[in-house]
């Protein structure tokens, strides 16, 4: 399963070295700062369990794509492939993949405790307390927190009957105090409700309908931890840019942030199996500050043949997958590390270093009838340097111009495809000076635009241009 990158050298996992720790939105570990790039592996430790060779043969594939973690569930109630804290052999079913994930082949593991019912749907019968599997799991994994990414206390807590809210912060407080690692609770239930403080949320005793950001970041405080997971909304919309458009919402959480569940290949609700798409729906969410992005390929929910969804039985057998995997992992050089920490700018904003007309420059809200335009130019600035992510360029002819901004300074910028790392364009502007990007009429075109302004001591190379 050997694999070769973009500029053609292979592609290997490397076993990056110490604890996983972050730094406001930037992640690092003792091997220096990266972009954390997982897969979803729900299956794992029943796969340990009982079919432990195909688990094998799965790590050897990502290991092979150079991915860093995993995302596998602690527990999970599935009819014929439960995943039970009552097995006797758990402890070392968990710490044994683990181990093998990290000791050979290079890759981590994100541990969602929960990922179902606490009480038997059938038997009412009780299958775990959500803060005993916290300490359960943290003991078992105790001596190998370099080799767990983060955890997250569960998966889509407010679905079915998992876990409460006060459920989440009992079992992060219990994380926190068993472990160095990263803790996050869950996905938000909601969207950006904020008009509650600290007391109020308590004072309410922490009710569910208050669940959205604002009730998940006071939470997360509340329990002591650091860190966030996302579910940006599944959307068709946009010919899918609706999507690829949701991280701009990373931003606005005070710690580490995983895009968790994006759209991926097979993926329940919508799919995204477009490489550009994918690359571009990681990149915008590095870009406005969540380091880690989970691919979800939807084989690696159940782990066997899901005719409903059109699932194969192994990961190697998704339609595109390599092509998938290798755009993914080779997209880390487009952006720059600590980019994450960077000011994050919509178009409206007075510092947006490449700002569009707000009523022709974009397509976006099924206004299709809106050309040449962007779906969205995203922006992140850190003193004389910026990124612009341009995506949707659509054209009116099925190839052609699309204007890219406006330079509110004189500036050098290179527009990068994000498939091929291609410069397509790169020029200096003048301040009030325009430019355009090749766009295409179906809308997929996209570009990382690298720039910095000129005449001024740049912050980050220290020398003027």
């Amino acid at each position: 399963m050997s694999l070769l990158l973009l500029d053609g050298s292979p592609a290997t996992a490397i076993r990056r070295e110490g604890l996983v720790r972050a730094a406001h939105h930037v992640i690092g570990d003792d091997t220096g700062v990266f972009h954390p790039l997982g897969v979803t592996f729900f299956w794992a430790l029943y796969g340990w369990k009982f079919e432990r060779a195909r688990v094998v043969e799965h790590l050897e594939f990502l290991a092979s794509h150079a991915f860093d973690y995993v995302r596998i569930l602690g527990e999970v109630d599935w009819k014929g492939r439960s995943i039970e804290p009552s097995w006797p052999d758990y402890a070392a079913i968990l710490r044994g993949f683990v181990d093998t994930a990290y000791d050979q082949y290079g890759l981590r593991t994100e541990l969602t405790i929960v990922g179902g019912r606490q009480f038997d749907k059938y038997t009412g019968a009780r299958r775990f307390v959500p803060a005993q599997l916290a300490r359960q799991v943290t003991d078992a994994l105790r001596g190998a927190e370099h080799k767990v990414l983060h955890y997250e206390c569960a998966n889509e807590w407010d679905r079915l009957d998992k876990v409460s809210m006060d459920d989440l912060v009992d079992m992060a407080e219990v994380v926190v105090a068993q472990t160095p690692n990263l803790v996050a609770l869950s996905r938000p239930k909601g969207a950006r409700e904020e008009a509650v403080t600290l007391d109020q949320w308590l004072a309410e005793d922490k009710a569910e309908p208050v669940s959205g950001y604002g009730a998940m970041k006071l939470a997360t405080a509340e329990a002591g931890a650091n860190s966030f997971t996302l579910h940006p909304r599944r959307s068709s919309h946009d010919h899918g840019w609706s999507h690829v458009r949701q991280a701009y919402d990373f931003k606005d959480f005070p710690g580490a942030v995983f895009n968790n569940e994006p759209e991926g290949p097979q993926s329940s609700v919508v799919s995204m199996d477009d490489p550009l798409q994918l690359v571009c729906c990681r990149l915008l969410g590095i870009l406005c500050g969540g380091a880690g992005y989970v691919l979800h390929v939807g084989q690696g929910v159940l782990g066997i043949a899901s005719p409903d969804y059109g699932r194969p039985a192994n990961m190697w057998e998704v339609p595109n997958i390599d092509t998938i995997m290798r755009s993914v992992r080779a997209a880390d050089p487009l952006l720059p590390l600590g980019v994450e920490n960077w000011k994050v700018v919509n178009n409206g904003r007075s510092d947006h270093p490449l700002p569009l007309d707000p009523h022709e420059g974009f397509w976006e809200g099924g206004a299709d009838d809106v050309a040449p335009a962007v779906n969205k130019n995203y922006a992140a600035i850190a003193g004389s340097e910026f990124v612009v992510m341009l995506t949707g360029c659509k054209s009116i002819q099925a190839v052609g111009p699309v204007p890219a901004g406006t330079a509110a300074r004189a500036c050098h910028v290179a527009a990068i495809d994000p498939l091929t790392h291609q410069t397509v364009v790169e020029t200096d502007l003048a301040a009030g000076q325009s430019w355009s990007v090749p766009g295409r009429a179906d809308t997929m075109a996209a570009y990382v635009v690298r720039g910095h302004v000129l005449g001024v001591r740049r912050a980050l190379r220290g020398r003027y241009v």
